[in-house]
């Protein structure tokens, strides 16, 4: 496989020479057995949904590139982590919209409407009428 930046939306790869131009590079991810925090940290700042990456999905192709670092040159012992993704990577899907009802108990016509229709099916069962 080909390591991808998992930053975001970044969309270089090893496999287009052109997108790593000007010295750009991918820093693999801390893997989870030697060092959690910092995996976890570069997971959290990379932006993107838990289920396109998390602790599960980190294997030895997922990658940064030296772009997301302070400096454009990677880790540093000042900054070893990715800066935060600046909310252009992965937009939140939106929440499904409310149903609304069209009745409502403050429309007193459709109130009384709604509670005859249902008397009227009760008496016709009580009478034995189909409805």
């Amino acid at each position: 496989m080909v390591l991808r930046c998992a930053w975001g939306t970044c969309n270089v790869a090893e496999r287009y020479p052109e997108r790593l131009q000007n010295g750009v590079k991918l820093i693999l991810f801390p893997k989870p057995k030697t060092n959690l925090q910092k995996c976890i940290r570069s997971i959290k700042a990379c932006g993107r949904p838990h289920e396109q990456l998390n602790i599960q999905r980190i294997n030895k192709h997922k990658a940064v590139c030296s772009k997301h670092f302070v400096g454009g040159n990677g880790p540093t012992v000042e900054f070893p982590d990715p800066l935060q993704a600046d909310g252009s990577a992965v937009r939140p899907t939106r929440p499904p919209r409310k149903r609304t009802s069209t009745f409502t108990e403050s429309n007193p016509v459709q109130f009384l409407h709604i509670i005859q229709t249902k008397i009227g099916r009760i008496q016709n069962i009580d009478e034995g009428k189909p409805e």
